[in-house]
């Protein structure tokens, strides 16, 4: 972990002027301040303080190193701390960095993931009925659709890159009607037309060649069978962190997890509605769109991401088809 004279050191933290260093330390600590008052009022999770106090800490740091260096001082004291404007690393590839944090994937009851609350009932919704229907989950991940919608009486098969997601969704699954396969969603392992109904979670950003994975989707759709699909939204990339390079493949940015061997980047691309409606063209019917933002609950357990992204559109779901 980074040292105060690392952070010293950092890009980041160039001097900016005194006064103006100066006035946004106080912001930080009066951020310290409301997030105490928060979970005190019991307006905060525990595990939404402990995150929210990690971040500001962490700011507050930078704002000593910055303010050392405007003074040109010396500071000999050390701390370690997290702070998401280090440098990322290296990037990891897609199956590899999901294996590493596939036991923290999904997060816990009482702090899940901040898009599986936003995406979580718009995408069952969209699924409709699906008590008897054969159900493909592509890019399944630890089962979090696949399980729910077997308990609902659905014959499930999902399929994932990642052989660490898939040995968490299978332990999680026992007694179940689920089959896991090791596939890429470019070539999905079944016949055409198997399945009624098709649903894929945050899994179709991190291919590049995103028409070939929509193709093999609705390869294997029967006709008349429904899709529904999410994706991070293009509009998200506007507060997210990073510079993103636009491509034919959509806006290319970096998806970041915190995992114990550290911060793990997979590379994705966020596109338009446009780029999806092109891949869809005479191939799907009744498509439909769904800018979804993160709902109020998402302050309980991650306040800080809560204040960043309130009322942006963070997720783009869709349903459509098959012709």
């Amino acid at each position: 972990m980074p040292t105060i004279e690392d952070l010293q050191k950092h890009e980041h933290n160039k001097p900016k002027g005194l006064e103006r260093d100066l006035k946004k330390l106080k912001e930080k600590v009066n951020d310290i301040s409301k997030t105490i008052k928060d979970y005190k009022n019991k307006e905060l999770e525990k595990i939404g303080f402990q995150r929210a106090m990690r971040y500001n800490i962490a700011r507050l740091m930078n704002s000593a190193a910055r303010i050392g260096n405007d003074a040109n001082a010396n500071i000999s004291n050390q701390f370690v701390l997290w702070d998401k404007n280090l440098k990322y690393g290296k990037d990891t590839p897609t199956a590899e960095g999901y294996s590493k944090i596939s036991e923290t994937y999904e997060g816990t009851p009482k702090s899940p993931e901040t898009a599986f609350m936003t995406e979580g009932k718009k995408l069952f919704k969209m699924l409709g009925c699906v008590k008897g229907k054969k159900i493909l989950d592509v890019g399944c991940g630890t089962g979090r659709y696949s399980i729910p919608l077997a308990k609902k009486g659905a014959e499930v098969h999902g399929i994932d890159i990642s052989e660490g997601m898939l040995e968490v969704a299978k332990r999680k699954s026992k007694g179940l009607n689920i089959k896991y396969q090791l596939a890429d969603m470019r070539n999905i392992p079944y016949k055409d037309e198997t399945f009624d109904k098709v649903v894929s979670s945050l899994a179709i950003d991190h291919v590049k060649n995103y028409k070939k994975a929509i193709l093999e989707i609705l390869r294997v759709t029967k006709k008349g069978g429904r899709i529904a699909i999410s994706t991070i939204h293009p509009e998200s990339l506007q507060v997210l962190e990073g510079k993103n390079k636009m491509t034919k493949f959509g806006t290319k940015f970096k998806a970041f997890f915190e995992s114990e061997g550290g911060r793990v980047n997979v590379i994705s691309y966020a596109r338009t509605k446009k780029q999806w409606k092109d891949a869809l063209k005479n191939k799907a019917k009744t498509i439909k769109f769904f800018d979804l933002k993160v709902p109020k609950s998402v302050y309980r357990i991650e306040p800080v991401a809560y204040r960043v992204i309130k009322n942006k559109k963070m997720i783009l779901a869709m349903s459509f088809i098959k012709k």
